[in-house]
């Protein structure tokens, strides 16, 4: 646990370490044994981040596409400006493309995420060189 001290201006508790973990350097790098991603890794899981958001949010539009045929019975979703649709048929629309889009992205990304270490921390045969 860590110390605290009493602030001048009141009773609040403020750690004394200002929320730094023992171990760490603050700079962005995780504990040994977090899991996070840390310097050449994470810089290596950017592009294969961009391109794991962008499936994301395609997988997502067409899965909720084919939610709103099954539950609507039409088409296309009901834009926000129409006066086509009720308030409600826009407010149930916008909810359930938001509940969509955050469950599949976030599958994607964890997926995603977890390929890329199993790729990074996959033991590599030694390399066969000749000495002589």
């Amino acid at each position: 646990m860590a110390t605290t001290d009493r602030a001048a201006h009141g009773s609040e508790l403020i750690p004394k370490n200002n929320g730094v973990r023992k171990g760490s350097s603050g700079a962005g790098t995780a504990r040994k044994g977090s899991g996070e991603l840390t310097g050449l890794a994470k810089l290596a899981y950017k592009p294969f981040g961009i391109a794991f958001g962008m499936l994301g949010g395609l997988l997502a539009g067409r899965v909720f596409g084919v939610i709103w045929k099954k539950i609507s019975h039409e088409d296309q979703t009901p834009q926000p400006l129409s006066d086509d649709y009720t308030t409600r048929e826009v407010l149930i629309a916008a909810t359930l493309q938001g509940a969509v889009f955050g469950l599949i992205k976030t599958a994607v990304d964890r997926y995603g995420m977890k390929g890329v270490r199993r790729f990074l921390d996959a033991p590599r045969p030694p390399s066969e060189r000749k000495t002589g």
